[in-house]
């Protein structure tokens, strides 16, 4: 998972990772700053930091890792929806609940360490 997480780096089009009714004059260019991902007693916590995120990309992004996680799909197929228009990362978005927004940082900003979970009772 860590391998397919690390090809989303960079400046990329996610048009395969947006959802397609975006607004037809937007930018589908995204700066995928950093991933980190971490594992809490089975769970595992995934930050994406970025310039700006597209209309399910997140979601859809973390689809595609955990189908490469189980083997479905290689990294030179992740890495080949980057390049083409792909209608795949649709089919395996992930579920919104688990992903929120952890905090919108402004220049000069640190995002501190991934922190466990809060188990409630």
């Amino acid at each position: 998972m860590r391998k397919a997480l690390s090809i989303f780096k960079g400046f990329h089009d996610f048009t395969s990772f947006a959802d397609k009714r975006m607004e037809r004059n937007s930018s589908t260019k995204v700066l995928v700053e950093s991933i980190e991902l971490q594992e809490f007693n089975g769970l595992i916590a995934i930050r994406i930091t970025g310039s700006h995120f597209l209309w399910k990309m997140v979601r859809r992004m973390i689809g595609m890792t955990v189908e490469a996680g189980r083997g479905k799909i290689s990294a030179g197929e992740l890495e080949q929806m980057l390049l083409a228009d792909s209608d795949v990362p649709a089919r395996h978005t992930a579920p919104p609940s688990g992903l929120f927004l952890e905090k919108v940082l402004y220049d000069g900003d640190k995002l501190p360490p991934i922190q466990p979970p809060i188990h409630l009772l």
